[in-house]
């Protein structure tokens, strides 16, 4: 048995913690390999690069560039600059003070793509993506001594694979992922995948008999999905469908029958790091001034104290707002204290326009804070009960769900609770027990 991801995102590194919160060890294999993937997840790209793994990253102002040319950056991002000219733009893995290289990106004329040069967790450039009139068309990748040993053409999906002194090739992505797969004599008799793209494919192309099982996050804001009809109507390698989103389930369950795969629901065992405490403390996480009834919230919630936190320089618009008695801002926040308002604020208020900062929504539903926000405003709302998401401009709806849920800590956890049920918190047993179905 073995976990096949399109890619190590947010849904898979929860499917796969879930299942090792269970007591379930299983391989992971990531098709989509961004170079920072965690120590126990394989990808050909990290096993075919013979990559040095005890090797710092690349920090930024050590990026190689030709001489009398600069690097320049700051906390959250950094460029390549020639004279006045900028040559590229630099991204970091994470925007945490350490500005380790993730990609370079390095630009043409007209200020487009020219080439990326990917960056892994150990300095190294594993690969390369050529544009085309910012179109990403090919990709080469690298191995620790800098020699290259593939090749893919991203419009058709033809790869040639140099390894071991012989050369392979595959004319689609498919094909190369069987041979990798079945190469390092991966279990192929149940494979779990959680798309309906490339490991999709691959399920489908694998010889022999098997008992496959799709794991289905996203949410169905429409018809079924055309592959998913297809496992359903065809005799395929896959026999079961796990809902993972408890909204969808409950709406479609009913609806769902097929003679070729079974449903179940099954959600995340989410980690839980405190408990709410039921404190009449308020955080705001954002790099916008744009706050959805900031002003109403804050004068008809005397005895609410909210932190406004930004990572950068504060608007005169935002420093107003510290004349209320009641509020205390946070202009330049340092991670370090940010991370300590997560702890010491018992509710989030996601009201901010433009982009999340920092994944705030995840974080703080880890930290059962009670999460409230617009239907304009939130970012994650997969962690937001839908009786804690508002209309634009409800202002007071919003004030009389917080004046609730502080009447009583007890009253403030039964929301809390309410809101893991509906991002699909499950416990261990659940977990153990479904999967008893999916291994029968």
């Amino acid at each position: 048995m073995i976990n096949l991801f399109e890619k190590f995102d947010q849904a898979s590194a929860d499917l796969l913690a879930s299942q090792r919160r269970a007591g379930i060890e299983l391989p992971a294999v990531v098709r989509a390999d961004d170079g920072f993937l965690p120590a126990d997840i394989d990808s050909p790209w990290r096993t075919l690069g013979h990559f040095d793994e005890g090797r710092p990253g690349l920090y930024f102002d050590h990026l190689p560039v030709p001489r009398y040319w600069r690097v320049i950056g700051d906390q959250y991002q950094a460029g390549v600059y020639h004279q006045s000219r900028k040559q590229a733009n630099i991204e970091y893995w994470h925007q945490d003070n350490r500005r380790i290289v993730k990609a370079v990106q390095w630009l043409d004329t007209a200020g487009g793509y020219q080439w990326v040069d990917h960056y892994n967790h150990w300095g190294y450039r594993f690969a390369q993506t050529i544009y085309d009139h910012g179109q990403a068309v090919l990709r080469k990748y690298f191995a620790g001594d800098g020699h290259q040993y593939a090749f893919r053409n991203l419009l058709n999906g033809f790869l040639i694979l140099d390894d071991r002194d012989q050369c392979y090739c595959f004319s689609t992505a498919t094909d190369f992922w069987r041979f990798y797969l079945e190469r390092q004599r991966y279990d192929l008799d149940r494979v779990l995948y959680n798309t309906l793209n490339q490991s999709y494919q691959v399920s489908l192309s694998l010889a022999g008999a098997g008992a496959d099982t799709l794991f289905w996050h996203e949410p169905l804001t429409g018809e079924v999905p055309g592959n998913m009809r297809y496992l359903m109507t065809a005799a395929t390698r896959t026999k079961h469908i796990v809902f993972q989103h408890y909204r969808d389930w409950h709406q479609r369950a009913v609806q769902l029958s097929s003679d070729n795969v079974d449903f179940h629901y099954l959600g995340m065992i989410y980690p839980e790091r405190r408990q709410n405490l039921g404190r009449a403390r308020a955080l705001i996480v954002t790099n916008s001034d744009q706050l959805e009834q900031l002003q109403t919230i804050v004068t008809v919630l005397p005895k609410v104290h909210f932190d406004i936190a930004v990572l950068m320089a504060m608007s005169a618009k935002l420093l107003a707002f510290g004349e209320h008695d009641n509020v205390t801002i946070y202009p330049n926040i340092s991670l370090s204290r940010l991370e300590a308002l997560f702890g010491d604020d018992d509710i989030l208020l996601d009201i901010n326009y433009g982009d999340e900062v920092l994944d705030t929504v995840r974080r703080a539903f880890e930290q059962d804070m009670l999460i409230l926000g617009f239907d304009s405003t939130i970012h994650q709302d997969q962690y937001v009960a839908l009786q804690n998401t508002f209309s634009k401009g409800a202002g007071q709806s919003l004030v009389h769900r917080i004046q609730q849920a502080l009447t009583d800590p007890a009253v403030i956890n039964e929301m809390v609770q309410k809101q893991r049920l509906e991002a699909g918190m499950v416990t261990p047993d659940d977990y153990r027990r479904v999967f008893e179905l999916l291994t029968k």
